[in-house]
């Protein structure tokens, strides 16, 4: 085997599995608890909401699912600021 791969071919195997494969097995309603977690007064505010897709990205190097889809429900910085001291929250999904 040499070490020589078509990117084009590895961007269009990705795009089929994606496609093809995954999207149609979720669920295309999911309804879920968007978390914000002020750290500096710890209040904790939980909104429901109904998403109906997850960002997933191919890249020239190939699918990451797995990342994209902890990157999605992982924490992260949100624009919503905390009611009590005004400042930013931390979001994350569950």
């Amino acid at each position: 085997m040499n070490g020589n791969f078509d990117l084009n071919q590895t961007l269009e195997q990705s795009t089929y599995i994606l496609e093809k494969i995954l999207i149609p097995l979720l669920p295309c309603r999911l309804i879920i608890n968007k978390v914000y977690t002020c750290k500096s007064c710890e209040s904790t505010i939980k909104v429901r909401c109904i998403i109906t897709s997850i960002p997933v990205h191919v890249s020239k190097n190939g699918l990451y699912l797995e990342r994209d889809l902890f990157d999605f429900f992982d924490q992260a910085t949100s624009d919503l600021h905390c009611s009590t001291c005004k400042k930013s929250t931390i979001r994350h999904i569950e």
